[in-house]
């Protein structure tokens, strides 16, 4: 049972008043599993009020894959569309379904425009219960996506006694029903990619799978009786206790329990009853001499598994986990604790349980809790914070198993949360998922704890982790795009074609491409550093809050090149790997020389702080040794050993030469070492080889046309302005006419080479003295290539193609007009009006509005976290 979000119920509100109510469309286009426009798909939308109460319900048929339907204006209404595809010739056999979403807010929805829908293959869950005799009987049910945490089918506001659910077969389940005056028992399901019809031996389940359709039939048996637990807490050279509870959580799919809502009611001995349904008179009983207890809990016939803390108090307060599964008619051995320890935290507050008794009372377990604070990037405390937190434990060696705690944190005072924690083992994993900062993951051993319980959250704002002046990040040095996701896209350079939208593209609305249900790619990057997200799913939870340094910190000593960079993430893992860039330069004498071996290893990782965590000089590069200690590492344990011993990058990239074992690759051509990770987190990559060798001449000059072959020479004649195009590594003889005191006089050659193409930018290289010019499309610089303080030459960048590595670069002597370098702090500076220059040149986009693009795709981002979070937050009130 999971997350997300708190509904951003003030930023909605304020957001709505800045729009004015119209009639708006909702229209797309639905496509198959391979792209093809579907007809006669049903496509509808369910609005539902603010109570979220559904108020109407509009559907319509695509025609050639195109669908429209027309939506009330109601600024206080959410929206929640559903795509089914039924078979041609058979209307009762659906084939495709759109992904499971939440509701939208009308604000948000309104906006969508068209939209692209990837249908995925459908899975049928049909639903039953019965009671001890077999027959049937009503319920209330809820289908969880196990990923995404919300639930995706339900019914609460009236029972049924049966349920007919299509779903996306590539996902996994968790199932609940709610019999009526009956315990809540749940079923979990991951086979709808099984090809082999089965039925389990109790007939509770029913797989068939006809080549077509996949139809799971699930059969709950609602028969419950209840039984007793028995056993005793021990602890050496403890002889008696001053208190002492046992308290059982319920324990859903996944090892997973709400800390506040999963525990069971006091003292349901109450409930024993003779045949003839007279009360026993039993209670629970807890004896603090000999530490011994006796309790009762539900024992259905499909089984329930309970996790029980026990804790007690002589002098200090002590805890014990352990676990237990019980079936209907089973005797449960003595259940002990034997693994019990000091429990972190000095927060002595109550567990408050309804008593079975009299369900009006509460019982209150009292025990020590370790108290966390949430803080923000300065260290202040936060108030009024709403999140969902989920903290994961490995009690597996100490008496339980692996457990996840669910909180919800809502207050308008200091945000915090307390959890009973034993002192022998820290916290494995910490997601949390709050309304207005970035989704956190962390890991804590005990002394992490111990030493600083603060949770520092961060407003989603990627940027570099030491900035030198702390200046705001500048919007033009953000790129965020969104790719299709496969192996062809998912590469260092992918074509264009790959891309769905990016930052640049004004109608261009980033939660038309995250609900259309196509696998996605996210790519982030801050200046030279970018990060690929291999099949993001951005449903599940926002995206994570990248800080890298962007530049590599670089040396050169004699003939070797070393360059390093940090980067890391306190973002959930919602994706399959990340592709994460390093430059370099080739500069003469001090930078990389790749057309050398270039290895590359992981020699450091760090925490959220950037605390060294395992050096590997130090702890070596063995990836068990590694996962023992950093249990978040553990997953993939081979991947890491593999990325800290070091390995050769390659040069030209493949699926077969650049992968897991293979996880490095250099792209001399942009100068560019990618690094592909399990994972985002806090490292710090090292790029070794050798040297490049000092120039000890001018680059040497030859005829040709602009538009040599790579590595060619060109010559033209400047004076009056020339547009060239320029593919990589290409060097142009450009004829200056007056250089003013020059040495040569009139008419000097200087070379200008094509050193590296970006996505937005180039880098010129000028000699004959090296000169370093970046451009980004549409700007231009003035430069003053022999360095006798007057302006010689206008470059400006017309256009880039990316995938050919080609560029359009327009070039003007300038020399005649005798204009002064302006003073070193403004060189970079243009102040007079913008020279006339060909046509095709497009105008230089005004920096705040890339600023302000980032910032309302960082909006639309948050907003779409809150609707997933609001979604489920408002289902379990």
């Amino acid at each position: 049972m999971k997350k997300r979000v708190i509904v951003l119920a003030s930023l909605l509100f304020i957001l709505n008043l800045l729009f004015v109510s119209a009639n708006f469309e909702f229209n797309g286009t639905v496509h198959d599993v391979d792209g093809v426009a579907l007809n006669g798909t049903n496509v509808s939308v369910t609005t539902r009020d603010t109570a979220f109460q559904v108020v109407a319900f509009e559907s319509n048929l695509t025609e050639n894959g195109w669908f429209t339907i027309s939506l009330q204006d109601n600024p206080t209404f959410m929206h929640q569309p559903s795509i089914i595809h039924y078979n041609e010739t058979d209307s009762n056999v659906v084939e495709y379904v759109g992904q499971s979403l939440p509701a939208f807010p009308y604000i948000e929805f309104s906006r969508l425009g068209n939209t692209n829908f990837y249908v995925k293959r459908s899975g049928t869950v049909n639903i039953t219960a019965v009671n001890s005799t077999g027959g049937r009987i009503n319920f209330n049910y809820q289908i969880k996506d196990t990923t995404l945490g919300f639930p995706i089918g339900e019914s609460w506001t009236a029972s049924v006694e049966e349920a007919i659910i299509r779903l996306p077969t590539d996902r996994n389940y968790s199932i609940m029903i709610f019999p009526q005056n009956g315990m809540p028992v749940g079923f979990e399901w991951n086979n709808f990619s099984s090809t082999d019809d089965y039925t389990v031996n109790d007939g509770s389940v029913y797989y068939t799978y006809n080549g077509t359709t996949r139809t799971l039939a699930k059969q709950f048996n609602s028969t419950e009786t209840l039984t007793r637990l028995t056993g005793y807490i021990k602890v050496t050279d403890i002889d008696g206790w001053e208190e002492f509870s046992v308290v059982p959580y319920l324990l859903e799919s996944g090892n997973m329990t709400h800390f506040e809502h999963g525990a069971l009611p006091y003292n349901m001995s109450s409930w024993d009853r003779d045949l003839n349904g007279d009360s026993l008179n039993e209670t629970d009983y807890f004896n603090l001499a000999t530490g011994f207890y006796n309790i009762t809990v539900p024992a259905p016939a499909e089984s329930a598994t309970y996790l029980l803390f026990a804790t007690a108090k002589n002098t200090t307060y002590y805890g014990g986990f352990n676990s237990v599964t019980v079936s209907y008619g089973q005797t449960i051995p003595e259940t002990n604790f034997t693994h019990v320890y000091g429990l972190l935290g000095d927060d002595y507050s109550n567990i408050t349980l309804h008593n079975a008794e009299n369900w009006q009372e509460k019982f209150n377990a009292t025990t020590a809790k370790q108290q966390f604070l949430f803080v923000n990037s300065s260290n202040g405390s936060i108030s009024g914070l709403s999140s969902h937190v989920e903290v994961e434990v490995d009690y597996s060696g100490y008496g339980a198993m692996v457990v996840t705690y669910m909180l919800d944190v809502s207050q308008t005072e200091s945000a915090s949360f307390s959890l009973p924690l034993i002192n022998a083992t820290g916290i494995k994993k910490m997601n949390i998922y709050s309304q207005m900062y970035s989704p956190k993951k962390l890991a804590m051993t005990v002394s992490q704890i111990q030493d600083n319980n603060n949770i520092t959250l961060s407003n989603f704002n990627p940027g570099e982790i030491d900035p030198a002046d702390d200046a705001e990040l500048e919007g033009s040095d953000i790129s965020i795009a969104f790719y299709i996701s496969n192996s062809t896209c998912d590469v260092p350079l992918p074509d264009q074609s790959c891309i769905i939208g990016d930052l640049d593209k004004d109608n261009f609305n980033p939660l038309s491409a995250v609900i259309g249900g196509g696998k996605l790619s996210f790519r982030m990057g801050y200046g030279d550093v970018k990060i690929h997200y291999v099949n993001v799913d951005l449903l599940a939870s926002g995206p994570p809050d990248a800080a890298f340094d962007a530049a590599p910190n670089q040396t050169a000593t004699g003939t070797t090149f070393d360059a390093a960079l940090r980067f890391g993430s306190g973002g959930p893992t919602i994706y399959d790997y990340i592709l994460v860039s390093v430059p370099y330069s080739e500069t003469a004498g001090s930078g990389l020389d790749d057309s050398q071996q270039v290895n590359m290893s992981l020699p450091v990782l760090y925490d959220d702080d950037w605390n060294v965590i395992w050096n590997t000089s130090e702890n070596g590069t063995e990836g068990s040794s590694l996962a023992a200690n950093q249990s978040y590492y553990s997953a993939y344990q081979a991947d890491w050993e593999w990325l800290m011993n070091g390995t050769a990058c390659v040069t030209n990239f493949s699926s077969e030469w650049f992968n897991a074992t293979s996880p490095c690759y250099i792209d001399a051509t942009n100068n560019t070492v990618w690094i592909r990770l399990p994972h985002f987190s806090g490292t710090g990559p090292s790029v070794t080889g050798a040297t490049t060798v000092a120039a000890t001449t001018t680059p040497a000059t030859s005829g040709g046309t602009t538009s040599a072959a790579q590595g060619g020479y060109a010559s033209v004649d400047v004076s009056d302005g020339i547009v060239s195009t320029m593919s990589i590594k290409d060097a142009l003889v450009i004829s200056l006419g007056d250089l003013g005191g020059g040495s040569a006089g009139g008419n000097v050659p200087h070379q200008v080479i094509l050193n590296k193409i970006s996505s937005d930018s180039v880098t010129l290289l000028i000699y004959s003295e090296p000169i370093e010019v970046v451009l980004k499309v549409g700007e231009f610089k003035k430069v003053d290539v022999d360095a006798d303080g007057i302006l010689d030459i206008l470059i400006k960048l017309n256009s880039i193609d990316v995938p050919h590595q080609k560029a359009d670069i327009y070039f003007e002597d300038i020399t005649v007009a005798k204009e002064a370098v302006p003073p070193a702090e403004e060189a970079e500076e243009v102040v007079e009006e913008e020279p006339e220059v060909p046509a095709e040149a497009p105008p230089t986009a005004p920096e705040e509005t890339t600023k302000s693009k980032v910032w309302l795709w960082i909006l639309l981002i948050v907003v779409l976290v809150a609707v997933g979070i609001g979604y489920w937050f408002m289902k379990k009130k």
